[in-house]
Protein backbone atom coordinates (compact mmCIF):
# COMPACT_ATOMS: atom_id res chain seq x y z
CA UNK A 1 0.00 0.00 0.00
CA UNK A 2 1.46 3.67 -1.09
CA UNK A 3 0.58 6.58 0.70
CA UNK A 4 -1.35 7.98 -1.79
CA UNK A 5 -3.73 4.31 -1.49
CA UNK A 6 -3.40 5.24 2.53
CA UNK A 7 -4.43 8.87 2.02
CA UNK A 8 -7.60 7.84 -0.77
CA UNK A 9 -8.71 5.54 2.28
CA UNK A 10 -8.81 8.11 4.93
CA UNK A 11 -10.65 10.64 2.26
CA UNK A 12 -13.25 7.66 2.34
CA UNK A 13 -13.11 7.43 5.87
CA UNK A 14 -13.08 11.50 6.64
CA UNK A 15 -16.24 11.43 4.17
CA UNK A 16 -18.28 8.54 5.30
CA UNK A 17 -17.73 9.44 9.12
CA UNK A 18 -18.81 13.24 8.10
CA UNK A 19 -22.16 11.59 7.03
CA UNK A 20 -22.65 9.60 9.20
CA UNK A 21 -22.78 12.53 12.25
CA UNK A 22 -24.50 14.25 10.06
CA UNK A 23 -27.36 11.28 9.77
CA UNK A 24 -27.60 11.56 13.43
CA UNK A 25 -27.92 15.01 13.54
CA UNK A 26 -24.49 16.15 14.69
CA UNK A 27 -21.50 16.60 12.49
CA UNK A 28 -18.03 15.13 13.94
CA UNK A 29 -15.75 18.23 14.56
CA UNK A 30 -12.42 19.22 13.14
CA UNK A 31 -9.97 18.71 15.32
CA UNK A 32 -11.90 15.04 15.66
CA UNK A 33 -11.27 14.16 11.95
CA UNK A 34 -8.16 15.64 11.78
CA UNK A 35 -6.82 13.25 15.22
CA UNK A 36 -7.92 10.63 13.76
CA UNK A 37 -6.96 10.87 9.92
CA UNK A 38 -3.47 12.06 11.28
CA UNK A 39 -3.10 9.03 13.59
CA UNK A 40 -4.24 6.52 11.11
CA UNK A 41 -2.57 7.64 7.95
CA UNK A 42 1.00 7.60 10.38
CA UNK A 43 -0.08 4.14 11.58
CA UNK A 44 -0.99 2.92 8.12
CA UNK A 45 2.61 4.64 6.65
CA UNK A 46 4.51 3.05 9.58
CA UNK A 47 2.81 -0.22 8.88
CA UNK A 48 4.09 -0.01 5.26
CA UNK A 49 8.22 1.29 6.28
CA UNK A 50 6.97 4.49 4.63
CA UNK A 51 8.99 7.37 5.84
CA UNK A 52 6.11 10.23 6.93
CA UNK A 53 7.02 12.06 10.03
CA UNK A 54 3.69 13.79 11.29
CA UNK A 55 3.79 16.21 14.01
CA UNK A 56 0.32 17.40 15.14
CA UNK A 57 0.09 20.88 16.84
CA UNK A 58 -3.61 20.52 17.84
CA UNK A 59 -2.97 19.53 21.54
CA UNK A 60 0.08 21.04 22.27
CA UNK A 61 -1.61 24.32 21.11
CA UNK A 62 0.54 25.58 19.10
CA UNK A 63 -2.14 25.89 16.13
CA UNK A 64 -2.61 29.73 16.76
CA UNK A 65 1.57 30.00 17.17
CA UNK A 66 2.23 28.12 13.55
CA UNK A 67 -1.05 28.29 11.68
CA UNK A 68 -1.68 24.88 11.42
CA UNK A 69 -3.06 21.89 12.69
CA UNK A 70 -0.21 19.57 11.79
CA UNK A 71 3.50 18.82 9.84
CA UNK A 72 3.82 16.36 7.23
CA UNK A 73 7.91 15.46 7.04
CA UNK A 74 7.61 13.24 3.65
CA UNK A 75 10.53 12.66 1.13
CA UNK A 76 12.71 15.82 2.07
CA UNK A 77 9.77 18.26 2.04
CA UNK A 78 7.70 19.75 4.98
CA UNK A 79 4.24 20.33 4.52
CA UNK A 80 2.71 22.80 7.11
CA UNK A 81 -1.36 22.12 6.93
CA UNK A 82 -4.16 23.49 8.15
CA UNK A 83 -7.30 21.74 7.90
CA UNK A 84 -11.49 22.93 7.67
CA UNK A 85 -14.25 21.28 7.81
CA UNK A 86 -16.86 21.42 5.29
CA UNK A 87 -20.13 23.04 7.18
CA UNK A 88 -23.21 21.17 5.69
CA UNK A 89 -26.49 20.72 6.63
CA UNK A 90 -28.00 17.20 4.45
CA UNK A 91 -30.52 17.94 2.38
CA UNK A 92 -30.05 21.44 2.08
CA UNK A 93 -28.37 23.35 -0.87
CA UNK A 94 -25.50 25.41 1.37
CA UNK A 95 -21.80 24.56 2.09
CA UNK A 96 -18.83 26.47 3.12
CA UNK A 97 -15.68 26.52 4.60
CA UNK A 98 -14.97 29.42 6.75
CA UNK A 99 -10.97 30.53 7.00
CA UNK A 100 -9.67 32.96 9.19
CA UNK A 101 -7.74 35.45 7.21
CA UNK A 102 -4.79 35.67 10.16
CA UNK A 103 -4.18 32.37 10.24
CA UNK A 104 -3.75 32.27 6.69
CA UNK A 105 -1.30 34.70 7.17
CA UNK A 106 0.64 33.19 9.70
CA UNK A 107 0.65 29.93 8.38
CA UNK A 108 2.08 31.32 5.18
CA UNK A 109 4.54 33.70 6.65
CA UNK A 110 5.59 30.70 9.10
CA UNK A 111 6.91 28.90 5.70
CA UNK A 112 8.19 32.20 4.15
CA UNK A 113 9.92 33.88 6.40
CA UNK A 114 9.42 32.49 9.87
CA UNK A 115 9.62 28.86 11.57
CA UNK A 116 9.67 26.94 8.40
CA UNK A 117 11.96 29.05 5.74
CA UNK A 118 14.72 27.28 6.49
CA UNK A 119 13.12 24.05 5.32
CA UNK A 120 10.83 25.67 2.33
CA UNK A 121 7.55 24.53 3.87
CA UNK A 122 4.92 24.36 2.15
CA UNK A 123 2.17 25.69 3.42
CA UNK A 124 -1.24 23.67 2.64
CA UNK A 125 -5.17 23.63 3.17
CA UNK A 126 -6.89 20.46 3.69
CA UNK A 127 -10.94 20.58 3.25
CA UNK A 128 -12.49 17.50 4.71
CA UNK A 129 -16.00 16.77 2.94
CA UNK A 130 -19.40 14.81 2.59
CA UNK A 131 -22.66 15.25 0.89
CA UNK A 132 -20.56 16.37 -2.42
CA UNK A 133 -19.90 13.71 -4.38
CA UNK A 134 -20.67 10.00 -3.58
CA UNK A 135 -19.03 8.37 -6.75
CA UNK A 136 -15.41 9.92 -6.22
CA UNK A 137 -15.03 9.55 -2.21
CA UNK A 138 -11.27 8.91 -2.65
CA UNK A 139 -10.90 12.13 -4.48
CA UNK A 140 -13.16 14.37 -2.55
CA UNK A 141 -13.39 13.35 1.16
CA UNK A 142 -10.28 15.72 1.62
CA UNK A 143 -9.31 17.53 -0.48
CA UNK A 144 -5.88 19.97 -0.64
CA UNK A 145 -5.05 23.41 -2.16
CA UNK A 146 -1.59 25.72 -1.69
CA UNK A 147 -2.55 28.37 1.29
CA UNK A 148 -0.85 30.95 -1.79
CA UNK A 149 -3.55 29.69 -3.68
CA UNK A 150 -6.18 29.87 -1.77
CA UNK A 151 -4.94 33.69 -0.33
CA UNK A 152 -4.74 34.52 -3.90
CA UNK A 153 -8.43 33.60 -5.06
CA UNK A 154 -9.30 35.47 -1.55
CA UNK A 155 -7.44 38.44 -2.49
CA UNK A 156 -9.35 38.48 -6.22
CA UNK A 157 -12.52 37.72 -4.79
CA UNK A 158 -12.93 40.72 -2.15
CA UNK A 159 -12.72 38.64 0.88
CA UNK A 160 -9.01 39.29 1.92
CA UNK A 161 -10.15 42.26 4.26
CA UNK A 162 -12.55 40.38 6.45
CA UNK A 163 -11.75 38.84 9.83
CA UNK A 164 -13.20 35.50 7.96
CA UNK A 165 -13.70 34.31 4.45
CA UNK A 166 -16.69 31.97 3.52
CA UNK A 167 -15.53 29.75 0.46
CA UNK A 168 -17.90 26.93 -1.14
CA UNK A 169 -16.20 23.86 -2.04
CA UNK A 170 -17.22 24.57 -5.70
CA UNK A 171 -15.00 27.65 -5.33
CA UNK A 172 -12.18 25.91 -4.04
CA UNK A 173 -12.53 23.39 -7.26
CA UNK A 174 -12.34 26.20 -9.28
CA UNK A 175 -9.39 27.96 -7.66
CA UNK A 176 -7.32 24.65 -7.61
CA UNK A 177 -8.24 22.16 -5.08
CA UNK A 178 -8.00 18.84 -5.58
CA UNK A 179 -7.69 15.31 -3.75
CA UNK A 180 -5.53 15.72 -1.19
CA UNK A 181 -3.24 12.58 -1.93
CA UNK A 182 -2.54 14.46 -5.24
CA UNK A 183 0.73 16.09 -3.80
CA UNK A 184 2.39 12.72 -3.39
CA UNK A 185 1.28 11.03 -6.40
CA UNK A 186 4.84 12.07 -8.51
Amino acid sequence: MSLVDILKAQSVWTYDIMAATADLGEMIREDALTSVNLAQVQSMANQQGIALGTTSLQGAKLEAEFGGDWIWNYDGATLLVQAKKLDAIKGQNFASYTINIDQLKILMTNCTDGYFSDAKAIPLYVFYNTFIDDDHKDDVGCIMIHAKTLWTWLCTNGQSDQKTATVSPTQMKTAGAGPWWQIFSS
